[in-house]
């Protein structure tokens, strides 16, 4: 791609990187690498025309997700489904 003078690379990786979680620090700590790692990539190879992101997945709110319980839906940061009626 640098001798080409273009490309594009692209890593995937979690919000787990900006937001670590007690319970998944191994997790977070590999996410974390993917980003900084982007980082620096981009930086190195953006004078040879190579673009270089990150993109960083999150919870989508899904049957699965809606039937998490309430500590887990905190800690995931996902809104209520539970909605409350105008009396």
């Amino acid at each position: 791609m640098a001798e080409a003078g273009w490309g594009r690379v692209v890593l995937f990786g979690s919000k787990d990187a900006e937001q670590p979680y007690v319970d998944k620090l191994p997790c977070c700590g590999v996410e974390a690498a993917i980003l900084n790692f982007s980082r620096s990539l981009s930086k190195t190879c953006a004078k040879r025309g190579v673009l270089v992101n990150a993109v960083l997945s999150a919870f989508i709110a899904t049957l699965m997700t809606n039937a998490s319980d309430g500590e887990a839906r905190k800690r995931m940061a996902l809104p209520s489904t539970k909605r409350s009626r105008a009396s």
